[in-house]
């Protein structure tokens, strides 16, 4: 979309909330605290209790929120619209109402958190933020803004492009359980005595080229017993073991259970190939190669 973006200081766009709670109202319970204002989303947190020995101003519904701290950290909130009763903060935040005919409040909060922000006010204040932020300072700082339709589109847009990021993020934590599942399976398993007779196959050896090598199967006969070449960093191969040997003869002890740590001792290491190559398109257009 072609439009025109101005420059504005904030206090076109923002007005303070000098309003201050009643102390009566805090020390009943009616209006809670903010306790802090999460870096990572941007989101108040209340307090459990009601003691304060510093002064307090007043947040009202719809309110963007900052801390002086902690405002280039991400420490910018809106007090949302849903909430029907005002809180408390104390004089380290700042409250600002949107003057709703030149901002759209979710479009100052996302500006507001980003890093050109940040970096506007990293050249406005001395030292790198080395004061409170006050709105002295703050408000007239220069900030760029497009008209309303384009504030709202461009809010969208991020709405959108979060939402799949939370999405993805969800379906890697569902992917990792899953992974974590699949080995405590197949951990479990390995160490799971055989309770019935049946085939088993050696893994001889295995080339990347043409794959594993096995040799002829054979029954189960007494009890499996696992061989130090059993164990490698890739897990536990139940494959290479050893039959023929009476339950009788081994120490309890000896029994592996679920959860047990497996270490070989004196097991000879396989030469392992120089170099492995993966498939993998990457974002350059070529193949990933691990060393």
């Amino acid at each position: 979309m072609n439009c025109v973006w101005h420059t504005v200081p904030l206090r076109e766009l923002l007005v303070e909330r000098r309003e201050t709670p009643a102390p009566d109202s805090i020390a009943q319970g009616n209006i809670k605290i903010v306790s802090k204002i999460r870096f990572d989303v941007g989101r108040i947190e209340l307090r459990q209790d009601t003691n304060s020995k510093t002064d307090m101003i007043l947040v009202c519904p719809g309110d963007i929120l900052l801390s002086g701290i902690n405002a280039a950290k991400g420490a910018i909130a809106v007090y949302g619209l849903d909430n029907s009763m005002p809180v408390a903060a104390t004089i380290h935040y700042s409250a600002y109402s949107v003057i709703k005919n030149r901002a759209d409040t979710s479009y100052l909060w996302w500006y507001l958190r980003s890093r050109p922000f940040r970096e506007i006010l990293s050249a406005a204040l001395p030292g790198g933020i080395k004061t409170e932020l006050k709105s002295s300072r703050f408000l007239p700082l220069i900030v760029p803004l497009p008209p309303l339709a384009e504030q709202r589109r461009i809010v969208n847009q991020i709405v959108g492009l979060s939402n799949q990021i939370h999405s993805a993020e969800k379906t890697r934590i569902e992917s990792l359980k899953q992974t974590k599942f699949l080995v405590e399976a197949g951990i479990e398993a390995a160490m799971r005595p055989a309770e019935a007779k049946g085939k088993v196959a050696d893994i001889i050896s295995f080339n990347p080229r043409s794959g594993p090598s096995f040799v002829t199967h054979h029954e189960w006969s007494g009890t499996p017993v696992l061989m130090p070449s059993a164990v490698s960093g890739f897990g536990v191969d139940v494959t290479k073991v050893e039959f023929g040997i009476g339950t009788e003869q081994i120490n309890k002890k000896d029994f592996l259970e679920p959860g047990d740590i497996l270490i070989a001792r004196g097991n000879k290491r396989e030469q392992e190939p120089e170099s492995v190559r993966f498939e993998t398109p990457s974002p350059y257009g070529h193949s990933l190669e691990l060393f």
